[in-house]
Order: structure tokens, then C-alpha cells, then sequence
């Protein structure tokens, strides 16, 4: 049987990660300057499509948003209502 081994030695591990480190760091110092006007290019068309959509859903939200207010004050209003109604029923008696 053969003896050698095809693992490599720890050293060469060490070696082979810094060597990739190294690399790593001049690729993301070299392409750092497009970050941002990467990020500018993408974020900017998806805030205008935000915006279309708000324009497009306010005619939709804004009723419905009216509507569930006018019931909620609604509902308090007659349980306001219907909690005095008993009270004025008591005191009215002569």
C-alpha cells in the first residue's frame, strides 16, 4: 500500500487561507466604489414603485379606512347609548 497521504498539512491550510483572504480583500477594495451607485440603482426604481403603488392604493385605503372609523365611533356611540338609557330610566320615574 502507498503511505502518502493526500491531505494537506495544517500549514498549507494556513497558507491557502490567507492567500484566499488576501484576494478577497483587494476584489471587495476594488469594488467597493460600485457599491453605492449599485445600490442607488436598485433601490431608487423599487422607492418609485413604492410610490406608484401607495398613489395607486389611496383611492382604495382611504374609504375603506373612513368606513371602519365611522363604524367604530358608531359602535361606541351606542354602547355609550345603551349603558345611559338605563340609568335615565331609573332617575325618570316620579
Amino acid at each position: 500500500m502507498d503511505e502518502r497521504t493526500d491531505a494537506p498539512s495544517p500549514a498549507d491550510l494556513a497558507g491557502e487561507a490567507g492567500a484566499l483572504m488576501a484576494g478577497l480583500g483587494i476584489l471587495t477594495i476594488q469594488v467597493f466604489p460600485l457599491a453605492l451607485p449599485l445600490l442607488i440603482l436598485v433601490i431608487g426604481p423599487l422607492a418609485v414603485l413604492a410610490l406608484a403603488g401607495l398613489l395607486l392604493a389611496l383611492p382604495i385605503l382611504v374609504p375603506v379606512w373612513l368606513a371602519r372609523k365611522l363604524l367604530s365611533v358608531l359602535r361606541e356611540r351606542r354602547r355609550r347609548g345603551a349603558a345611559v338609557a338605563p340609568a335615565l330610566r331609573h332617575t325618570s320615574s316620579p
